[in-house]
């Protein structure tokens, strides 16, 4: 092999132009190369690495060659001249003809044979390539077919054949005709960097004749130890190929695979790390395309054969069941929740076949937190109800007493303890939640819409997190006459917070806007409703000033109260939190000017001074909480850690644009007597 290196010289662009004329009078002569007419020519000898052009360094690596071996040389250009269409007598311009030759870097190619292979695979040029093996020597020509590219993440020449675009099933073809026999085998056998070896690349692909003649040189034993073996991410060739819509090259490997029962399980279950859809009953059952139902009954077929096939339905105890795994699938179309609903008939008749329709409706396993297959269904809310009609029609009819369809509603899962109305309403599942309430006795709507979750909450609360839920939410009151609304909208969860305290943690005014201004609150209800407190003493005032659209939203919540009859604004805006803190602190503290306006705005001049002379039990009056640290933001806000903030989120409520600002301590000051010595930055 001729010793790669860089050229230490830079020849000029006419020197240039003259030795590549010279170079391509050769090669369409059929002559030998005239070296000592060449300039620059460089002794073939390892030199210091330099930057140079591509084609100079290339011209530099040929020199070298034809020291050696002015024969093999000769050939090599002429493939070279092949392989690289630029270098033709009609060059536009020698400013030009370096620059637009594309080559791999000179480090990354090994040798010439190697660059010259992997071109004419990846261009598809079977004249090239058969010309190109035909004339080397059979030992070279084997060592260099069971090489592995490194400058191709280590694939074998089969896979950059089977991985090619242009013409692909004749390179595939040529190379596998300058192949012994062993080297057939070798070459088959050679992983890439990712674990893959052809046979892996050749599913990938879904070309079953690549599979097939891969195959055929080893003996059946050895055939079903290529199929079970594994990529680097745990994929073996059957998983690999559960994820293309090719039933040929499934039902190929199954009949394969099925000579060996054991073999057979171990590719059907053998987990793969890379994907959720774990395994090859997972990839099927996921799949959106009408060929996966009939490579699923193929599977099944095969499995059932081999007394495997509860074993398919259930999976292992670290999965997912099938039956969860198809009701997680989001039904987005018609034709989508169509095909759902087919794999889900034909898994009520695979789980028939060995009498475990029951144990499958209702399996609920530690790995899965214990969700029921209700449950995943009810995560999914574009499904038009009709699957979720059918479903609980199959639970009832293959539910034996004393459980009922009830028992399978209420069904919690372990990590949140929701059942399937939580998730619904979590969700905004509006047609399972509907498809619910009709199983429900109409006596027990409100026991089961108040039941509550881990963290205490009913439907209600989650349905109360986001505007997306804004339809469960409407949807669920519809359900209620005037008093049970009344005991829902006031109910409070773990932390003391009502639907509509929840609404304003987390900026959902969609929720109080429907309450409000829908007539679901009378008049009656209206003042406990908007004095209600959390467990931290918070009211929908202090949350106000909390949400990062503090401002605006203060001054409307401030507003409308005042226009409701009945209602003393002085008592809430004065109202304090468990650390003694009022509106007015935590506006001070998270540099809300507009909001100290809006607050002292309501207040009459003898309360105003009352107000500001307020101090927590840290003693600080709101005005000495505009120079604190973000640390003090954290341990005041600490409560809504239990909502999920993180430490990070509580410091950037601090409106850090108005911290340069003094209007905010001067509005206080103003209004106060209080001797206060502040640091700030004017």
């Amino acid at each position: 092999m001729a010793t790669t290196f860089e050229p230490t010289f830079e020849p000029s662009r006419n020197q240039f132009q003259k030795d590549l004329d010279l170079l391509q009078s050769v090669i369409r002569n059929k002559d030998v190369i005239p070296v000592d007419n060449i300039s620059n020519k460089l002794i073939p000898t390892v030199q210091e690495l330099s930057d140079d052009s591509e084609f100079q360094a290339y011209a530099q690596m040929v020199e070298q060659s034809i020291a050696r071996e002015k024969k093999s040389t000769l050939m090599r250009l002429q493939y070279i001249n092949q392989l690289r269409k630029s270098i033709t007598p009609d060059i536009p311009s020698t400013e030009e003809c370096p620059s637009d030759i594309l080559m791999p870097d000179i480090e990354d190619v090994t040798d010439t044979e190697q660059s010259i292979l992997i071109s004419a695979i990846a261009d598809g040029d079977t004249e090239l390539l058969q010309n190109f093996l035909t004339d080397l020597e059979p030992t070279k020509r084997n060592q260099l077919l069971r090489t592995r590219f490194m400058i191709k993440d280590g694939s074998s020449c089969l896979q950059l054949a089977i991985e090619t675009e242009e013409n692909q099933a004749e390179i595939f073809k040529i190379l596998r005709l300058h192949m012994s026999r062993d080297t057939k085998r070798e070459v088959a056998m050679l992983k890439d960097n990712f674990g893959d070896n052809a046979l892996h690349t050749a599913c990938q692909e879904g070309v079953l004749i690549f599979v097939q003649q891969l195959l055929a040189n080893f003996t059946v034993e050895e055939r079903l130890s290529l199929l079970v073996e594994k990529n680097s991410t745990g994929g073996n060739c059957l998983r690999v190929a559960a994820k293309l819509d090719r039933t040929d090259v499934l039902n190929f490997l199954l009949k394969q695979l099925s000579k060996n029962p054991a073999m057979l399980r171990e590719a059907v279950f053998e987990e793969y790390t890379a994907a959720v859809d774990k395994t090859v009953g997972h990839a099927l059952i996921t799949r959106t395309s009408d060929i996966s139902l009939e490579s699923l009954r193929t599977l099944a077929e095969y499995m059932w054969k081999a007394s495997s096939l509860k074993e398919l339905l259930f999976q292992s105890e670290k999965s997912h069941t099938l039956l969860q795994m198809l009701l997680s699938v989001p039904c987005e179309s018609e034709s989508r929740e169509l095909l759902v609903m087919a794999k889900l008939v034909l898994l009520i008749q695979l789980a028939d076949l060995v009498d475990a329709t029951e144990e499958m409706m209702w399996c609920c396993r530690k790995y899965t937190d214990y969700n029921s297959a209700l449950n995943y269904l009810a995560g999914q809310p574009q499904h038009s109800g009709v699957l979720s009609e059918y479903f609980l029609q199959q639970v009832a009819l293959n539910t034996s007493k004393p459980k009922t369809i009830l028992d399978y509603i209420l069904l919690k899962d372990k990590s949140q303890g929701e059942n399937a109305i939580h998730k619904a309403a979590k969700a905004n599942n509006l047609q399972l939640l509907h498809v619910l309430i009709k199983k429900i006795p109409s006596k027990l709507h409100m026991q089961y819409f108040l039941k509550r979750n881990n963290s205490g909450s009913t439907p209600l609360h989650l349905a109360a997190y986001n505007t997306n839920t804004m339809p469960v939410f409407r949807r669920i009151l519809k359900y209620f006459d005037a008093n049970q609304r009344h005991q829902l909208i006031l109910d409070t969860d773990i932390e003391g917070n009502t639907p509509v305290l929840i609404a304003f943690i987390t900026g959902n005014l969609d929720v109080v806007n429907c309450l409000l201004k829908e007539d679901w609150v009378p008049k009656r209800m209206i003042f406990p409703l908007m004095c209600a407190r959390n467990n931290v003493g918070w009211s929908i005032i202090h949350l106000s000033c909390i949400r990062l659209a503090g401002d605006e939203l203060l001054e409307s919540v401030l507003n409308f109260m005042s226009y409701l009859p009945g209602i003393k604004l002085s008592p809430l805006i004065l109202h304090i939190d468990d650390n003694g803190n009022t509106a007015l602190h935590l506006a001070a503290l998270l540099y809300r000017p507009a909001v100290v306006k809006a607050l002292l705005h309501y207040l009459k001049p003898h309360e105003k001074r009352s107000y500001l002379l307020k101090r927590n039990k840290d003693g600080l009056v709101a005005s000495q909480l505009c120079e604190m640290p973000d640390e003090i933001v954290v341990k005041y806000l600490e409560p809504l850690k239990k909502q999920d903030w993180a430490e990070d989120d509580l410091i950037y409520k601090r409106d850090y644009s108005k911290k340069q600002q003094t209007k905010l301590v001067n509005q206080i000051l103003q209004l106060t007597y209080i001797p206060l010595r502040l640091s700030f930055e004017t």
